[in-house]
């Protein structure tokens, strides 16, 4: 019965994917396989992770609170000067991201890419190197819940950064399974979100925002797919737990 059952799947998933080549929508090689995630949750509220004391001991920085968002913004007293070689440039700031002078929490992020990208796209001007929150084995954050924002500006100088965070993290259930990257894709095109002659730049299973309630924020595994539409570049959201489209 189960066997009949995913014979079923793949036959309905080629059927879609061969509808996606039709309208000429470049994938590549999507994988059809499942993980298994959790939902967790934890309190994002600046007045209780960046407390008074952690705030006092940021003596190389200038801080400013915006309560309503969560973030905490800082400018540097003194640019700090980063090599142009990139591979140097990370090892500065990794070691940078564990001084207290400067960061509170700061060893508790991973530097990602994709959305390193994403945020400089179209931009002349300040470099934002984006880091993302560590979580439970291994995993971390994507979005704007637990993203910190490093500011570079043109003579390669930190200047600056932006930071969220989400302390306490716990796991809310027991885990569960995830769609795959293939699944995700075709919710996406299933739900009309795929141009014609669209192209899937990259996709990751991260974990992201599902809800907050007053400082407390519920996250679980998302699918987020960037999506090229001729010069436009979009980043989409699946529920990697059921599915559904997250706006």
């Amino acid at each position: 019965m189960q066997r009949a059952i995913q014979n079923r799947h793949n036959e309905g998933a080629g059927a879609t994917l061969s509808n996606m080549d039709l309208d000429n929508i470049s994938y590549g090689k999507l994988s059809q396989a499942r993980s298994v995630g959790d939902y967790l949750g934890g309190n994002y509220d600046l007045d209780t992770w960046a407390v008074s004391q952690a705030r006092q001991d940021l003596t190389a920085v200038k801080t400013v609170n915006h309560a309503d968002k969560q973030i905490l913004t800082a400018e540097l007293k003194q640019p700090r000067q980063l090599s142009k070689n990139v591979l140097q440039q990370r090892q500065q700031l990794k070691r940078l991201l564990q001084d207290p002078k400067y960061f509170i929490h700061g060893d508790q992020y991973a530097y990602n890419e994709n959305v390193t990208h994403v945020l400089n796209r179209n931009k002349n001007f300040d470099m934002i190197l984006c880091f993302q929150q560590k979580l439970l084995q291994d995993d971390q954050t994507m979005g704007s819940v637990g993203r910190l924002e490093l500011i570079l500006n043109q003579k390669h100088q930190l200047v600056g950064y932006r930071q969220s965070y989400v302390q306490n993290v716990q796991k809310l259930r027991n885990p569960v399974e995830t769609i795959s990257q293939e699944a995700a894709v075709i919710a996406l095109y299933q739900n009309n979100e795929l141009p014609n002659g669209s192209k899937i730049i990259w996709s990751q299973l991260n974990y992201g925002r599902l809800m907050v309630v007053n400082h407390d924020v519920v996250m679980v595994p998302i699918w987020f797919v960037a999506v090229q539409d001729g010069a436009k570049q979009t980043v989409l959201k699946v529920n990697a737990i059921d599915g559904t489209l997250i706006k």
